[in-house]
């Protein structure tokens, strides 16, 4: 698209979410500055409009995805991507008359998240129910980079050149009334740094840097349990885990940590199998425009771009996995050919090129490819000193 139809499609699709619902009389219930819908719950809306946040969004907690009024059309009413533009302009009138509630961004106060007493609660959780190691669990609590909150939740704590920059929370009880589908918690933590997330790394010197994005912090820790066993000889190699704290909706974080710590050789996109996640690796695609042979260039390197998959059919994300295959899971690495293949054979040949399809109509002005040559080389947390597949 060319810059002013881009533009146009920003404008429309960011108009108020609460304003098409009374237009089209979607019921839903106000809790302060949040709605929820009458006939799904766990679809919340947030109406704050702030200096960070242009626009009304949503995020469907039983599904794990969000964005703003052109998202929420596609994925709440099922609508394509022509029927939708042709309606917001319609509409553009009297959703234009939405009055904008604006909202004052809050500071993250790291003293707010402090631990309150013991970690048992999450232990128990993270160990028993999601078959993270014991090991892992009590590295990521020696380092202050997991607390357990006032009522049991989990708080992974993000950080930056060794300051804490914000959070995020997983619940570790489980109550589907309140929460939906997923049954627990999920939030990042008001004032959190934009477009930034749980993160820890291993050898960020090495000559040859890989990054491994997932969706969450429990997903990107499933994945380092298995991989860093294998892989921590290689002396030449250093890896960094991220969590983008969602999927198509926060791809800038990748961008950020770009331009924080330097690019990588190699970017692993390890979003989960389901749609939302094919959906968020076809958006990096077109956005840094890569093309089959699997690598885009930036400014100081060319970056080889893979997604790590696991190899049973049944699992949607990487905890899933770890569950049902203990410590040992398997996985296989996919470059672009291979992983549109893949998705085909998942999801059908069809759902395949309407996803491609919707992302490359969803294309943003994100800039992966212009990043300053000099590496800052921030080092992360490291989260083992040792690592040891079979220890629990």
């Amino acid at each position: 698209m060319e810059s002013l139809d881009r533009d146009l499609f920003e404008k429309l699709s960011n108009q108020s979410i609460q304003k098409y619902l009374d237009l089209k009389g979607i019921g839903y219930t106000r809790n302060g500055n949040y709605l929820k819908l009458m006939d799904h719950d766990s679809l919340v809306i947030d109406t704050r409009i702030t200096d960070q946040k242009k626009c009304e969004t949503f995020f469907w907690n039983s599904k794990g995805i969000g964005g703003n009024l052109y998202q929420f059309m596609r994925e709440y009413l099922g609508m394509e991507s022509t029927d939708i533009l042709k309606e917001l302009k319609e509409l553009s009138p009297e959703l234009s008359k939405a009055v904008a509630n604006r909202y004052e961004d809050k500071k993250y106060v790291p003293e707010k998240w402090k631990n309150k007493g013991n970690h048992e609660q999450v232990k128990d959780y993270l160990i028993n129910k999601r078959k993270l190691s014991t090991r892992l669990v009590n590295g990521l609590i020696d380092r202050d980079l997991l607390r357990e909150l006032k009522y049991g939740d989990a708080l992974f704590v993000w950080k930056e050149k060794g300051q804490e920059v914000g959070s995020d929370i997983q619940g570790t009880r489980i109550d589907h009334e309140k929460y939906g589908d997923r049954g627990t918690k999920k939030m990042v933590v008001p004032g959190s740094k934009k477009n930034y997330g749980f993160n820890f790394s291993v050898r960020t010197k090495a000559a040859k840097q890989k990054f491994f994005i997932f969706e969450s912090p429990i997903d990107a820790l499933s994945f380092y349990q298995t991989y860093m066993p294998k892989n921590y000889q290689k002396k030449d190699e250093g890896y960094r885990f991220i969590s983008l704290n969602g999927a198509g909706t926060k791809l800038e974080t990748i961008g950020e940590f770009f331009k924080t710590v330097g690019v990588p050789d190699e970017l692993h996109l390890n979003f989960d199998t389901d749609k939302a996640g094919v959906k968020a690796f076809m958006k990096f695609v077109v956005n840094a425009d890569i093309g089959f042979e699997s690598k885009f260039t930036t400014d100081e390197k060319q970056v080889k771009v893979y997604a790590d998959i696991p190899k049973s059919v049944d699992v949607k994300d990487w905890n899933e996995a770890l569950q049902k295959g203990e410590i040992e899971f398997t996985f296989t690495t996919l470059d672009m050919p291979q992983y549109i293949e893949y998705v085909k054979g998942k999801l059908g040949d069809n759902v395949a090129l309407d996803i491609a399809t919707e992302a490359a109509h969803e294309k943003k002005n994100f800039d992966f490819v212009k990043y300053p040559k000099e590496k800052n080389n921030v080092q992360s947390p490291n989260v083992l000193n040792k690592h040891k597949s079979k220890e629990r």
